[in-house]
C-alpha cells in the first residue's frame, strides 16, 4: 500500500485537481484487476509513464476501485492544500536570460527584513556593509523586532574583517546580537577546519530565504548566485527552531560571551537564573545571567554588565535588565511625556523584544537617578 500512495503522491503533484477526480471517476467503476484500461488516461506521455506505475501498484495492492478513487482524490486535495499554504518562489542574481521571472537577492533581502514584525534571523559567512539593508535592520530593531546574526568568526590570515564587523554593528545596529559558532564546538578532522558556511535569512518563523549569496555588495549584484523564498509551509518555521535550538544547546554563542565572559574557575563561570538577581545585593564586573525568552521560547544566556552609578544610560535599543518588584529583561525605550492638563511630566520607559512589553513610567524628577540594573555587552 505504501508503493501505491507513493505513486499516487508523484502523479497528483503534476496534474490539476479536475484530471485526477475525472480519473477517479473513470476508476471508480473499476477492479484492481480492470486497472488496465485507464491506460492513456492523459494527453502527456510523461503523465500516462507516472500512471502506468500508479495502475500496476493498485493491481498489488488490490484494494477496491471506490477506495482507489478516493486515494485520488485525497491526495490532490492534501497537495494542493499544501501548495496552498506553501509558496517557494526563485531568487537569482547575475545575468537575466528573461526566460523566467526572477527577483534579485538584495530585493527579497530588504522585503524579509521589512516584512519583520517580532524576530529576525540573518546568517552569512561574511558580511560587508550595505547600506539599504542595514538602513532595514536599523528601522526593524527601532520597531522592536529581536534581530540575530549568526557569522563566521574565524578571520583567515590573522586578519581583522570580523572583529571590524562587530565594531560596526555595536555602533551602527545597536540592539542586534551577532552569533558565532566557536571554534572549541567545531570538529577539525582531516578535511579541515570547519566553517559557519549557511546563507539565510528567516524572518517571524514564517518566511525564508535561503541563498548562496553572502551579505556582500558583489553577492547582490555581480556575482552568479541562486536561492529560493519560502513563504508558509513547514520550511520557514523549521530553519527558525534549528537556529534557536543551537542557540539553546550553545552550539552557537552571542559574540559578547567570549570576548566578555568573566574569568573561568575550573568549572567555567557560574550562569545566574535572572530569578535570583536580588537589588538588595551589591553586584559588579560582568555576569553570566540565564533567562526565558518568552516570545521565542528558547532559553539564553548572555553575559551583561552590571552598570556602576556613574556609567551612562545605554542607548535606546540595548538589551538591558531593570531590577524592580521582579527582574526584566528587554531592549530598552524611552519617551518624554507629559499629562493632558500639562500638571505632571514623565518618562515612559519600554522593555520590548523577549516577552510581553513591559511598560514603566519614572517621574522626570526620578528620572536622573533611574538606571538599568545591567546591559548587554555585545
Amino acid at each position: 500500500m505504501d508503493k501505491l500512495l507513493d505513486a499516487i503522491c508523484r502523479l497528483v503533484s503534476n496534474q490539476h485537481p479536475n484530471q485526477i477526480r475525472a480519473l477517479a471517476n473513470k476508476a471508480r467503476t473499476l477492479s484492481s484487476t480492470d486497472a488496465g484500461r485507464l491506460a492513456g488516461f492523459f494527453n502527456s506521455q510523461a503523465a500516462n509513464h507516472v500512471l502506468s506505475e500508479v495502475v500496476e501498484e493498485w493491481r498489488q495492492a488490490a484494494c477496491s476501485g471506490a477506495e482507489f478513487a478516493g486515494l485520488l482524490v485525497g491526495a490532490s486535495h492534501g497537495h494542493m492544500s499544501e501548495k496552498a499554504r506553501e509558496n517557494i518562489e526563485l531568487v537569482w542574481s547575475g545575468p537575466d536570460t528573461h526566460h523566467v521571472p526572477v527577483r534579485r537577492s538584495e530585493q527579497v533581502y530588504i522585503e524579509l527584513i521589512e516584512s519583520a514584525a517580532e524576530s529576525l534571523f540573518i546568517g552569512s559567512y561574511v558580511w560587508v556593509n550595505i547600506p539599504k539593508i542595514e538602513t532595514a535592520i536599523r528601522d526593524a530593531i527601532e520597531r522592536g523586532v529581536d534581530v540575530r546574526m549568526l557569522l563566521e568568526s574565524s578571520d583567515k590570515d590573522g586578519g581583522t574583517f570580523f572583529r571590524d564587523t562587530v565594531k560596526r554593528v555595536a555602533k551602527e545596529l545597536v540592539g542586534a546580537t551577532i552569533y558565532v559558532w566557536p571554534l572549541e564546538n567545531r570538529d577539525s578532522g582531516a578535511g579541515g577546519f570547519p566553517s559557519m558556511h549557511a546563507k539565510c535569512v528567516v524572518a517571524d518563523g514564517e518566511r525564508a530565504f535561503l541563498t548562496s549569496a553572502n551579505l556582500t555588495s558583489a553577492a547582490m549584484d555581480k556575482n552568479i548566485e541562486t536561492g529560493v523564498l519560502a513563504y508558509g509551509g513547514i520550511v520557514p518555521g523549521m530553519l527558525s527552531r534549528q537556529l534557536l535550538n543551537m542557540i539553546t544547546q550553545g552550539d552557537i554563542q552571542a559574540y559578547s560571551q567570549a570576548a566578555y565572559a568573566p574569568p573561568a574557575a575550573d568549572s567555567g563561570p557560574k550562569v545566574i537564573d535572572i530569578k535570583e538577581l536580588d537589588q538588595n545585593r551589591q553586584y559588579s564586573g560582568s555576569l553570566l545571567i540565564g533567562y526565558r525568552n518568552e516570545k521565542l521560547e528558547v532559553d539564553e544566556t548572555r553575559t551583561f554588565r552590571v552598570l556602576a552609578e556613574d556609567d551612562e544610560l545605554p542607548p535606546k535599543g540595548a538589551l538591558v535588565i531593570i531590577l524592580g518588584d521582579k527582574p526584566l529583561v528587554g531592549r530598552y525605550l524611552w519617551q518624554k511625556q507629559q499629562s493632558m492638563n500639562g500638571e505632571r511630566t514623565y518618562y515612559s520607559v519600554t522593555m520590548r523584544g523577549q516577552g510581553s512589553h513591559n511598560a514603566i513610567e519614572v517621574e522626570e524628577i526620578n528620572w536622573p537617578m533611574f538606571r538599568p540594573f545591567a546591559v548587554d555587552v555585545s
